[in-house]
């Protein structure tokens, strides 16, 4: 195009070259000028067009954050966040349920829940009361903490300090205050017009018998929950479920210009019926107690009087026991003098009046066990009615001499007059009779070697032979009752030595003890480890 435009323009006249020669230039400018407009605007589409997709692919971001803080929100973290809120403008008071009432076989009552009220602070409120300068008080922090140390016997120091949590809307200073104690604070509350101390309905244990039966019937603590004792063993039946009220409030806990209340009944544990019998558990105590003092019985003692038909326990009773209002306290004098004496600490001494002697030990049953054995004999056939033994007053058996109660022998005696005169010679020759397989059968069958299930804690379990090692010796002392006695005193004249009572109880067990007691130390270790 250029050539061909240069042979056109050679052909004309000196004006008429002179003007072709102009118009192609311009021609060529504008030709020029539409290319470079071309180039910027296809650079600008190019630009524009990044530009949108850019601010598309930045809305898509934008929106997939925000849709997964919402999700977050209002989906995985609605329940927290929903109850935050609820936390945030309402206020729960407890409503304090009543625990189930306890009564023995005759419907006297042996536990049951009186009114109370526990004391608390505000001491926001005390604060703002006692910095206001338009409305002043006529009494101060210190004031307020020495009058209620005086109703409620507490330290006015600590009670002061209470005060100091200034950010706080609730100080307990006192659970459960009766009615004359609680009357006491609100008298002198309203007579010297204070703020921030309330008193709140609450519900108090109360035991009408002191301390008969302590050990069974058990006690709760602070928060009204059973510890020990049926209180502890039916404590999901007793305790009952507490109500709530849900009021509105603002930020500092003052109420709301709108009213909103919700109300949540409380449901009342459920009562509970024992077995047990006031007169005769209240005879029992007191005649176990006249034994100890009589016997000089230096680790108490214990009893029960159960109900042969039905295997209900009509008492049950341990020594030294203590009152159930006041469990904290040593009761016994023989165990406080031990306290004072700093032969022991306040804490054992708690443990031990209240442990339940008839449950959580084990004692050798002594002559008792003579009905177990005379029973397995009858049924295996080896004596019947007729059968009569002869008691010279002691047995040989292993190298041990085991006596009569009678050093002189009953004679020629019949199965009646045997178990009549408990005569131990006489049932050593029944276990023998048995053999000790059957023996040891028996027993198991008997159930002495599991827990009877009754409905109290810490039961202890039998001890016994093992029936591997159950010899001659094991079977006789059984078949009366008593091993260990025998086995320590009966080959022996008078006193024994401290020699043969170590060799005979201490020494045989050395060796196990030592066994565990490793065993103990390297456990500790791993669980220590563990545990950091």
């Amino acid at each position: 195009m250029l050539l061909a435009w240069s042979i056109t323009a050679g052909r004309g006249g000196a004006g008429a070259g002179s003007d072709g020669k102009t118009g192609g230039t311009i021609v060529a400018e504008n030709q020029n000028s539409n290319r470079k407009n071309e180039n910027v605007r296809r650079a600008n589409r190019i630009i524009q067009t990044r530009s949108f997709v850019l601010m598309i692919l930045m809305g898509v971001v934008m929106f997939v954050l925000l849709f997964f803080r919402l999700f977050d929100l209002q989906i995985t973290r609605h329940e927290e966040l929903q109850g935050k809120a609820v936390n945030q403008q309402t206020r729960r008071t407890v409503v304090t349920a009543n625990r189930g009432t306890i009564y023995d076989a005759g419907g006297n009552i042996l536990a049951i829940s009186s009114s109370a009220e526990t004391i608390i602070l505000s001491p926001l409120e005390i604060d703002n009361a006692v910095n206001d300068t338009e409305d002043p008080v006529s009494w101060t922090k210190e004031s307020l903490a020495a009058g209620l140390a005086e109703i409620l016997g507490k330290d006015a120091s600590a009670i002061r300090k209470r005060m100091d949590n200034v950010k706080s809307q609730y100080e307990v200073i006192q659970l459960r205050a009766d009615e004359d104690t609680a009357a006491k604070v609100r008298s002198y509350v309203d007579e010297n017009k204070i703020a921030g101390v309330h008193l709140v309905a609450d519900t108090k244990r109360y035991y009408p018998y002191g301390s008969l039966a302590a050990q069974v019937i058990g006690f709760v603590g602070d928060e009204n929950t059973g510890l020990y004792g049926l209180e502890a063993y039916y404590e999901k039946e007793l305790e009952g479920q507490s109500g709530l009220v849900i009021s509105s409030k603002d930020q500092a806990e003052n109420d709301m210009l709108y009213t909103y209340e919700q109300y949540f009944a409380a449901k009342n544990g459920s009562d509970l019926t024992l077995t047990l019998d006031t007169t005769i558990q209240y005879y029992l105590e007191k005649g176990i107690e006249s034994m100890v003092d009589k016997f000089s019985a230096a680790n108490g003692a214990s009893g029960i009087v159960m109900d042969a038909k039905t295997g209900g326990i009509l008492a049950m009773a341990s020594y030294p026991n203590y009152d159930l209002n006041d469990f904290l306290t040593v009761s016994d004098q023989t165990l406080q003098e031990r306290i004072e004496r700093g032969e022991s600490t306040v804490a054992d001494m708690q443990l031990l009046q209240w442990r339940n002697k008839a449950l959580n030990d084990t004692y050798e049953p002594g002559s008792t066990f003579k009905i177990l054995t005379l029973a397995a004999a009858l049924e295996e056939g080896v004596i019947d009615m007729n059968t009569t033994v002869n008691c010279s007053g002691f047995v040989n058996i292993s190298n041990y001499t085991i006596h009569c109660s009678n050093k002189n022998g009953h004679g020629l005696q019949t199965l009646v007059q045997s178990v009549g005169n408990s005569c131990n010679p006489a049932f050593i020759n029944y276990g023998l009779r048995i053999g000790s397989e059957k023996f040891y059968e028996y027993m198991r069958s008997f159930g002495l070697m599991n827990t009877t299930g009754i409905d109290l804690g810490g039961e202890a379990v039998g001890i016994f032979a093992d029936p591997a090692s159950f010899t001659q010796l094991d079977l006789a002392c059984y078949a009366f009752g008593t091993l260990w006695f025998v086995k320590v005193y009966g080959d022996t004249k008078g006193p024994i030595t401290l020699l043969a009572a170590l060799s005979k109880c201490v020494f045989p067990f050395i060796v196990p003890d030592l066994a565990k007691l490793a065993l103990a130390l390297w456990a500790g270790k791993r669980l220590e480890k563990y545990r950091q």
